[in-house]
C-alpha cells in the first residue's frame, strides 16, 4: 500500500509541473513608431522561444504546424536539460487593427496606441494558441505549459536618426529592478533588454481585458 501510494504522490507531483522556459523579442524603435502613429496595419518583428524539455521532431513537426514562421529550431540547454529553443514572428498591431488581424498562428502580439505626448506599447497572449499547446503538451508529457509565466524580455533598438527616450514599467534592466518606472535615452543604434518583472507578468495572464503598459517612447 506504501508503494501504490508513494506512485501515486509522485505521479500527482509531475502532473503539477510545468514547462519552463524564455521568451525575448526583439523590436525597433522605427517599427513601433509607426505603427503607433498609424502609418502600417501590422509589422512583422522576431520572439526567440526556449521550452523546456522539448526536443523531439514530432514536438518541432507540431510547433512548425502551429506557430508563425517557425525557424532556426535547435537543442540548448536550460536547467541543466536538453531543450528545444527556436524563433517565431509576432506582430506589432495598432491597437484600432486588433480585432481585424488573423491572429491564429500568432503566439503573442504587441500593441501600439498613441497618446498626447508619447506612444505607448503592451502585449497580449493569444489564449486559444496558448491552450492548443499546453493541451499537446500535456498528452504527450503530462505536463502543463504557461507561456505568460515563461521569463520574458523585451529587446528595443534605436534605430532612427534621434534620441529616443524610453520609459519602462515593472522591469528589470541590467538585473537592477525598477518595480515602478525607469525612463533611458537611446542613442542611434543603442539598445536596452527590458526584462517583465512576474509581478507584471502575472497581471498581463490574469487580466486579459486589460492593457498593462510595458513602455512609452516620447515623441
Amino acid at each position: 500500500m506504501k508503494k501504490i501510494g508513494f506512485a501515486f504522490l509522485v505521479a500527482f507531483i509531475l502532473v503539477l509541473v510545468c514547462c519552463g522556459g524564455t521568451l525575448k523579442i526583439l523590436a525597433y524603435t522605427s517599427d513601433l513608431i509607426d505603427i503607433a502613429s498609424g502609418k502600417g496595419n501590422a509589422v512583422y518583428i522576431t520572439a526567440t522561444i526556449i521550452i523546456e524539455s522539448l526536443k523531439n521532431e514530432a514536438d518541432i513537426e507540431f510547433l512548425k504546424k502551429n506557430l508563425n514562421s517557425f525557424s532556426n529550431e535547435q537543442i540548448v540547454k536550460y536547467n541543466y536539460s536538453d531543450s528545444l529553443s527556436f524563433d517565431i514572428k509576432i506582430p506589432i498591431l495598432n491597437i484600432a487593427n486588433v480585432s481585424a488581424h488573423n491572429l491564429e498562428k500568432d503566439l503573442l502580439y504587441l500593441i501600439a496606441e498613441e497618446e498626447d505626448n508619447y506612444y505607448s506599447f503592451s502585449y497580449k497572449f493569444n489564449s486559444s494558441l496558448m491552450n492548443t499547446i499546453d493541451s499537446y503538451v500535456y498528452n504527450t508529457y503530462f505536463q502543463h505549459i504557461d507561456f505568460s509565466n515563461f521569463e520574458t524580455s523585451i529587446i528595443i533598438e534605436n534605430d532612427t536618426r534621434s534620441v529616443s527616450k524610453l520609459t519602462a514599467f515593472s522591469v528589470y534592466i541590467n538585473n537592477q529592478p525598477f518595480p515602478f518606472n525607469v525612463t533611458r535615452e537611446l542613442q542611434r543604434r543603442d539598445r536596452v533588454e527590458l526584462k517583465i518583472s512576474e509581478v507584471l507578468r502575472s497581471a498581463i495572464s490574469k487580466n486579459n481585458n486589460i492593457r498593462y503598459p510595458i513602455f512609452r517612447i516620447s515623441k
